[in-house]
């Protein structure tokens, strides 16, 4: 059954966004600027630019970061914003279709092409006087693994690319979870799935995920790429890691796996995320800082 868009439930994600946006002011050394990404259609999806506050005039290399099945821009600044920052890159946190307040407030199900938003984020970051429009990348953690490869694939003015976590064929992971009843690794309850995508049947829900898959896909991407995966992952193996890795067509990219002695080794790094942010953080003022 589809979950629910309950009363309590929309006061409840309300009420976070308003701490979260309460709380910008008190962040001393970011600024944090509440957005809207024009969309298709007259809409516009939700988002925060987060820079430094220092160097005012500045125009600054951005990271468009793109959630995974179960997360929010506010969950992703946690994750990635002040890292960045502290490396001179800005950062789009957007909610995509099927997350956060696309989904719950705007009624925005999730859909398989990303780069229809990464196209809108972009030309959104073309029009600020802060930003290096020549030196923008994009990045997705878990299943935005799929979605920011899927974006730099189809969206060439994206200068570099970082699957947080390794994706391939999202229909064939649904498929053996909904075989199984939801009775392997997850980290949100299986009947989201229903939620973000917004339809109401296992069946519905299949037919929906089958263009979510890299493949023919990965082998247009051309920019800079990295992909990060832990040793352990219980969501999503190695082997599809290595898979992805293979079929990227760009000629720099990077695998990094994060092993269990090292830490860093369950999905996308959940055991230890500094680690993971650090690497990626790195790598992209390799790739939009210094080039």
């Amino acid at each position: 059954m589809r979950q629910p868009r309950t009363p309590e439930t929309q006061k409840a994600y309300a009420r976070a966004v308003e701490l979260f946006k309460k709380g910008i002011p008190d962040v001393s050394f970011l600024s944090i600027e509440a957005v809207e990404v024009p969309f298709e259609g007259g809409k516009s999806l939700p988002a925060y630019f987060v820079k430094r506050r220092d160097m005012k005039s500045h125009k600054w290399p951005t990271v468009v970061f793109f959630p995974g099945l179960d997360s929010t821009k506010e969950l992703l600044y946690f994750r990635a914003a002040p890292d960045l920052a502290k490396r001179g890159i800005a950062c789009l946190l957007i909610d995509g279709p099927g997350n956060g307040e696309a989904i719950r407030f705007r009624g925005m199900p999730a859909r398989h092409d990303s780069e229809v938003a990464g196209g809108a984020a972009i030309d959104y970051l073309e029009n600020r006087k802060d930003v290096n429009k020549n030196r923008i990348g994009v990045m997705g953690v878990s299943l935005g693994g799929y979605f920011a490869p899927r974006a730099a694939a189809f969206e060439k003015r994206f200068k570099a690319c970082v699957a947080w976590g390794a994706q391939w064929d999202y229909y064939a992971v649904w498929k053996e979870r909904f075989d199984k009843a939801f009775n392997a690794s997850m980290s949100t309850p299986g009947q989201h799935i229903f939620w973000f995508l917004g339809v109401s049947t296992p069946e519905q829900a299949l037919q929906r995920l089958k263009p979510f898959t890299l493949e023919g896909v990965a082998q247009k991407v051309q920019c800079p790429f990295l992909l990060t995966h832990g040793e352990k992952d219980a969501q999503i193996s190695t082997d599809t890691a290595r898979k992805e890795f293979a079929a990227i067509g760009s000629k720099d990219k990077t695998l990094k796996i994060f092993t269990e002695e090292e830490g860093g080794f369950e999905h996308c790094q959940g055991d230890n995320r500094t680690l993971g942010i650090t690497y990626i953080a790195d790598w992209f003022t390799e790739k939009l800082v210094k080039a």
